[in-house]
């Protein structure tokens, strides 16, 4: 299997999510700059802090090879913990410049919880995911608009090297078991054939 950079895959799994349901969002690979650059309501998806983690218990720790997609098996020999850092920021119509702060709000938690629910039909499922933070629009990285931020983990395998899968179709051969000098066991009710 190629090595698939996260973001890429977050990235493709979230606009996908949000067109399928309509979403009117933006989802992009950056860092909290371009949050501040862009002018509509927009999804960040940046680098965060990673760890390395054992595959299984403490008891087992091999894991079986994984058919890689491309005619190759390979075993994760063991796995990157790659925490993502997001950052979610809507703004609501102009328009609505009186009762901007509570609107600009609703619409960043309205942009989480629809974000929230991508990535987790991308991961098949809960994965974990931390405080969600609201930024300081204060210092002026906001002029109008609301932005939170929080992290999520997903583990990242590295793969051992890659074998040829090999299909039972694509054997040969025979095998013969000759049963010598084996007692058979007298029984009330055994009758020899």
């Amino acid at each position: 299997m190629a090595d698939l950079y996260i973001l890429d895959v977050l990235h493709d799994k979230i606009a996908a999510d949000f067109a399928e349901r309509q979403r009117v969002s933006e989802v992009l690979v950056g860092e909290w700059t371009t949050v501040e650059k862009y002018p509509g309501d927009v999804v960040i998806l940046g680098n965060g802090d990673g760890e390395g983690v054992t595959i299984g218990s403490d008891a087992h720790h091999y894991i079986g090879e994984i058919d890689q997609g491309d005619g190759t098996t390979a075993r994760a020999l063991t796995a990157n913990l790659q925490r993502v850092i997001v950052w979610c920021s809507a703004r609501p119509p102009l328009e609505a410049i009186a009762d901007l702060p509570r609107l600009a709000r609703a619409a960043t938690m309205a942009l989480l919880r629809a974000t929230v629910a991508a990535l987790w039909r991308a991961n098949g499922g809960a994965f974990p995911w931390g405080r969600v933070k609201w930024l300081n629009e204060a210092r002026g990285s906001r002029i109008y608009g609301g932005a939170v931020r929080f992290e999520c983990e997903f583990p990242i395998p590295i793969w051992d090297d890659a074998n040829p899968v090999i299909l039972a179709t694509d054997l040969l051969g025979s095998a013969f078991t000759e049963l010598e000098d084996v007692e058979i066991p007298e029984s009330p009710d055994w009758t020899d054939p």
